[in-house]
């Protein structure tokens, strides 16, 4: 169990994969992760992109998802991708419903996760990509120490390997925090 202030974070298991599933795709936020016009998985494409080791520890470096706990109820899902060669990682989030956001959650459970990442297996550098069409996140993101970074979406593949939706905003965060405006190179 990783501690934040508000939330915890518990390694997610197979059995939380479905619900992990319907609160990014079929519940009051889904719009906000697959804005309109926006393709949204089936849960067999979901479970392509979110393999069993994101539910399982049987490859960390790959990859892990956890369960947002809120006085032990769960409230979200955060996942780190594939830690690369230069010690940087991606994540993703998204809360299980309207009713869980602009409560500090997803700071908190952001904060505890990059920490847990830098002790744990050295990451210093933090990726994340919102859309744009999303303001809420990309404030959440900002106040866990994520700073926009201009790059167009070529940049992104070619420095990160993929891009999330054709608005995704790039968002960095050093380890330091000493670093206000990041650029890729910095990356």
């Amino acid at each position: 169990m990783i501690e934040g202030k508000k939330i915890k974070l518990r390694p997610a298991n197979l059995a939380d994969r479905l619900l992990v599933f319907e609160w990014g795709h079929n519940s009051d936020i889904a719009g906000f992760i697959y804005p309109a016009g926006g393709e949204i998985q089936t849960f067999e494409e979901f479970c392509a992109d979110y393999k069993e080791y994101y539910f399982s520890d049987v490859s960390p470096e790959l990859g892990r998802g956890f369960i947002i706990l809120e006085d032990e109820n769960p409230i979200g899902f955060i996942a780190y991708n594939e830690i690369d060669q230069k010690s940087r990682v991606e994540l993703d989030m998204w809360m299980s419903c309207e009713a869980n956001c602009s409560k500090g959650f997803g700071p908190d459970a952001i904060e505890a996760l990059c920490v847990y990442l830098a002790a744990e297996f050295g990451v210093h550098t933090y990726m994340m990509q919102p859309s744009a069409g999303n303001p809420r996140a990309i404030r959440a993101y900002e106040k866990a120490g994520f700073v926009m970074t201009p790059a167009t979406p070529e940049q992104i593949r070619r420095e990160w390997g993929a891009v999330d939706a054709d608005d995704s905003v790039l968002m960095i965060r050093k380890a330091s925090h000493t670093n206000s405006h990041p650029s890729l190179e910095d990356s």
